[in-house]
């Protein structure tokens, strides 16, 4: 059987409901960004770890800071 191609839209439409979640302090929508921390290893190589943090206004100066 052949497969059903999505549109374009409806590609962008899974993905971006993750957006569509809102702070439980301010209730303004999040914002999600990638946030990487650089740290040590233990023979002296850099690992780099990444997490998505969601941003609004109340918490903007502490992940941007």
């Amino acid at each position: 059987m052949a497969r059903k191609d999505k549109s374009f839209a409806a590609k962008l439409g899974v993905n971006r409901e993750d957006e569509r979640k809102h702070c439980a302090k301010c209730g303004e929508m999040l914002s999600f960004i990638q946030v990487v921390d650089s740290e040590r290893g233990n023979n002296d190589a850099w690992k780099f770890k990444e997490r998505y943090v969601g941003v609004c206004k109340c918490n903007q100066k502490e992940v941007y800071g």
